[in-house]
């Protein structure tokens, strides 16, 4: 994942006060009264569907304080935070959420990268914003064929059970295989499949055919650019990178001590 929730340090945010948090409960008795158009205002358009999400907030914060699990922590940086908080999204799907959701929260944030040429050596900095580079891949999903194999899919159902299908893999390869799993809707006609099942097949599956599968699903499947690139002050030479791994990319008051 472009963004590890699980690897988030939580040991030096610290909570708000009790006079802080009685405050934030009546700004919430608020915001209910707002209308969803005015409380979720931006909205992104994902395979076929909008999704309406918010900017962060200070209960977002505490939420994430109070996680216990790594499907909490998602639920506090990005499920909460849209109109629909049971919107099943894929593991790609919630970065490019998250990054959405980070973009809108801090606009004017810029990322700085200090980098050193590839042709000349030169080293300088690089100020980028998000906005400049973050572009997705919407597709058409379309039927899968591949020797005797007939496969649909479609987006995720089922939030709750995708998270909890995907939440503890760490190997990458099966990670995307999962993934693939679960937005299969047909399997050679039949709809009766369990994504165990499923697992068996792939497994005893000819290489070939199932590299083929994979081209197929991975042509029409959500993806999103992070790749950027900065021109040498020197030389004129572009320089790739990658905004993946930006530091600072949650709220520093979220970290500072002493709460916001």
């Amino acid at each position: 994942m472009a963004i590890d929730t699980s690897k988030i340090d939580l040991s030096e945010i610290q909570t708000l006060s009790e006079v802080q948090k009685t405050e934030t409960n009546e700004t919430d008795k608020t915001v209910k009264n707002i209308p969803k158009s005015q409380e979720f205002p931006f909205e992104l358009e994902l395979q076929g569907r909008t999704v309406k999400f918010r900017t962060w907030k200070v209960k977002d914060k505490e939420n994430l304080i109070k996680a216990k699990t790594n499907y909490d922590k998602k639920k506090a940086l990005v499920f909460n935070c849209l109109e629909n908080p049971n919107e099943a999204l894929d593991y790609l799907e919630y970065e490019y959420v998250l990054f959405n959701i980070r973009n809108k929260s801090l606009p004017n944030y810029v990322t700085k990268y200090v980098i050193r040429c590839s042709n000349c050596g030169t080293v300088y900095n690089c100020n980028v914003h998000f906005s400049d580079i973050l572009e997705k891949n919407d597709r058409k999903y379309t039927e899968i064929k591949s020797g005797n194999y007939s496969i649909k899919v479609g987006n995720i159902k089922n939030q709750e059970f995708y998270e909890n299908m995907i939440m503890n893999i760490t190997d990458n390869e099966q990670k995307i295989l999962i993934d693939f799993i679960l937005h299969i809707t047909e399997f050679n006609s039949r709809i009766d499949f369990s994504a165990e099942e499923l697992i068996k097949i792939f497994d005893s599956m000819d290489i070939e055919t199932f590299e083929d599968i994979f081209k197929q699903w991975n042509s029409m499947r959500f993806s999103y650019n992070t790749i950027g690139y900065c021109t040498c002050p020197e030389c004129d030479y572009e320089d790739r990178f990658d905004f993946k791994d930006v530091d600072n990319f949650y709220p520093k008051s979220w970290f500072n001590i002493g709460g916001i």
